[in-house]
C-alpha cells in the first residue's frame, strides 16, 4: 500500500472513487484541479497492490502551526477495513513532519465511523453549528441601508465547511471577494463560497444583531452581486427563524455540523 500525492492522471479514479457518496453528488472532482495545484495544500492517496485508489485526503496549511484535514473518503469497496483509519493516521504523520502543532476538521453529526476514530485517536469536539442553505434568491425586497467597513471578529470564521480563527490571517483563497457589510444594523462578513462560485458564502454575522430585515436585505445583497445561492455553518445557540422564514433551510436537522481540534503531538498514531 503505498502512501503517495494525488495526481492529475488520478482525476478519473477519483471520479469512481466518490461517485457513490452523497448520491453522486460529492464536491471532491469539482474542486480536484484547484487542489492539485494550490500552495500549502496537500491532496494525497492511498493506493492497492493493484494500483486501484483505496483513500482520498486533504490538508490544507492555515498557518505554520494550523492545518485543517478534509475529502477524508474511502472506496466502497473498501470501507470497514480499517482504511479510513490508516488515511487519518497517514494525514496526521505528514501534518507532523510539517511541524503543524493543530489539525482542525468538520463533520456531519450522523457520521459516527468517522467521529468515532477521530475521538479515538485524540481529537475533541469544540463547536457545534447548523449547515443553512438558500437555494434561489427572492427578487422582491431591497438592499436597504448598507455601509462598508472593517470591523473585529471573535472565534471561527466559516467557508462551506471550512473553519479557521478570526485571528488568522484572511487571504484570498479562503475569503474570495470577501466584503465587511452592515446590513440593517447587522455586520456580517460576506464571501464567494470556495467550492461553488455561484453562492455567497455568510462567512460570520453578528448573531445578536440578527433580524429577519437584516437577512432579507442579505438576500437582496447577493441578488445585486450576482450570486444564486447562499449558505451559512451559524454557531449553535444563535437564532435560526429569520433564516427560516427568509427560505434557508437545514438537512436532517439543526446543529448538524460538528467542528474538532487536536493537538497534533497529543494524538495517537497506534
Amino acid at each position: 500500500m503505498l502512501f503517495r500525492k494525488v495526481e492529475t492522471g488520478d482525476f478519473k479514479k477519483v471520479v469512481e472513487l466518490t461517485s457513490g457518496i452523497w448520491d453522486g453528488e460529492d464536491y471532491i472532482p469539482s474542486v480536484f484541479e484547484k487542489w492539485i495545484n494550490e500552495r500549502n495544500g496537500y491532496f494525497y492517496c492511498l493506493d492497492g497492490e493493484q494500483g486501484q485508489l483505496i483513500a482520498l485526503g486533504r490538508l490544507k496549511l492555515f498557518d505554520e502551526e494550523t492545518g485543517w484535514l478534509e475529502g477524508l473518503r474511502v472506496a466502497q469497496h473498501f470501507q470497514g477495513k480499517g482504511f479510513g483509519k490508516e488515511m487519518a493516521r497517514k494525514m496526521i504523520q505528514l501534518a507532523k513532519s510539517l511541524g503543524i502543532k493543530k489539525l482542525l476538521f468538520s463533520t456531519y453529526f450522523d457520521n459516527v465511523e468517522s467521529i468515532t476514530i477521530n475521538e479515538k485517536i485524540g481529537f475533541y469536539r469544540i463547536d457545534t453549528y447548523t449547515n443553512l442553505q438558500l437555494d434561489a434568491l427572492s427578487s422582491e425586497g431591497s438592499i436597504g441601508e448598507v455601509s462598508f467597513a472593517s470591523f473585529h471578529i471573535e472565534g471561527f470564521i466559516s467557508n462551506d465547511w471550512v473553519f479557521f480563527q478570526a485571528k488568522s490571517k484572511i487571504t484570498s483563497d479562503l475569503l474570495p471577494a470577501a466584503e465587511f457589510v452592515d446590513i440593517s444594523g447587522c455586520r456580517m462578513l460576506f464571501a464567494q463560497n470556495i467550492k461553488f462560485p455561484e453562492t455567497l458564502e455568510i462567512s460570520w454575522v453578528d448573531s445578536s444583531k440578527v433580524t429577519d430585515k437584516a437577512i432579507a436585505c442579505a438576500i437582496s445583497f447577493a441578488r445585486s452581486r450576482g450570486y444564486k445561492k447562499m449558505h451559512l455553518m451559524l454557531k449553535a445557540g444563535a437564532p435560526l427563524e429569520p433564516f427560516l422564514k427568509n427560505g434557508f433551510y437545514y438537512f436532517e436537522r439543526s446543529e448538524d455540523v460538528y467542528l474538532y481540534s487536536g493537538e497534533v503531538e497529543k494524538l495517537k498514531l497506534t
